[in-house]
């Protein structure tokens, strides 16, 4: 159990920066989609169009999960501000729950 609760700990940590970097992502994502709603990005410009397209192809799977859920209301779609709150409340979460398991199996 000793290994067990050693490997749980030290998952504990890389969750939090992996976590916390999809965060980051998904934020940029979100300014991206705003700016393309609002035509301000020029996609004549080849770095913003690949910018767009990784961030699109990193972010839309996880996105349409809540979009399935909350629907568009109109032209604003409310549902990557609740995926983001997901993600705060993943960050905080599982870390502590790596940690907490991990002590529970030390024992």
């Amino acid at each position: 159990m000793q290994i067990l609760a050693l490997v749980f700990r030290s998952l504990a940590s890389p969750s939090f920066i992996l976590i916390n970097l999809y965060i980051k992502i998904c934020f940029v994502a979100i300014i991206f989609s705003w700016l393309r709603a609002a035509d301000i990005l020029n996609y004549s410009v080849s770095f913003v169009r690949t910018v767009d397209e990784i961030l699109e192809k990193l972010t839309k799977w996880y996105f349409d999960i809540f979009r399935r859920i909350i629907p568009p209301a109109g032209m604003l779609d409310i549902s990557s501000i609740f995926a983001l709150v997901a993600l705060w409340f993943l960050r905080d979460f599982v870390p502590n729950f790596l940690f907490q398991l991990s002590l529970y199996l030390g024992q």
